[in-house]
């Protein structure tokens, strides 16, 4: 079997703590300014790494 799978699902999980602490980080200190980074971290890494992992692995 691939690694690929593997690869691909701890990126999106990389992407997916990254993006929830930035979300974090701005609601504590009230300071938006990195909100497109934080949605695209989360919508586009997370989301699309693990459905090409998943896709992958079937």
């Amino acid at each position: 079997m691939s690694r690929l799978p593997l690869l691909f699902l701890a990126s999106a999980a990389l992407c997916l703590v990254i993006g929830v602490t930035m979300g974090i980080a701005m609601g504590i200190a009230h300071d938006f300014h990195l909100a497109p980074v934080h949605a695209h971290l989360n919508l586009l890494g997370w989301t699309s790494l693990a459905l090409m992992g998943l896709t992958y692995r079937a």
